[in-house]
C-alpha cells in the first residue's frame, strides 16, 4: 500500500490543476495525507518504536476518515446551492 500510495501522491502532485479544480480539495488531501502517514507508520512500526508508530498509524488513519467526512459533508453542501442557484 505504501508503494501504491506514494505513487499516487506523485501523480497528485503531477496533477495539481485538474486536482485544484474538485470542490474543497485541501480537505480531500488532507485526508489523502493522512492516510499515506498511516501507511509509512505500519512499515516504520515493523522496525523501531512499534507502540509509538502504531498509535500514530490508527491516529492517522483516524484523522484520515474524519477529513473524508468532512470533505464529503462539504462537497455536498457546495452541489446543493449550486442546484438552488
Amino acid at each position: 500500500m505504501l508503494i501504491l500510495g506514494v505513487g499516487m501522491m506523485i501523480l497528485f502532485i503531477h496533477n495539481q490543476n485538474f486536482i485544484k479544480k474538485i470542490k474543497s480539495w485541501k480537505i480531500l488531501f488532507g485526508g489523502y495525507c493522512f492516510l499515506l502517514l498511516g501507511w509509512f507508520c505500519t512499515v516504520l512500526e515493523g522496525f523501531f518504536l512499534e507502540k509509538v508508530f502504531n498509535v500514530v498509524e490508527h491516529l492517522s488513519y483516524a484523522g484520515s476518515a474524519l477529513l473524508l467526512i468532512a470533505w464529503g459533508l462539504k462537497y455536498s453542501e457546495k452541489a446543493k446551492e449550486e442546484e438552488t442557484i
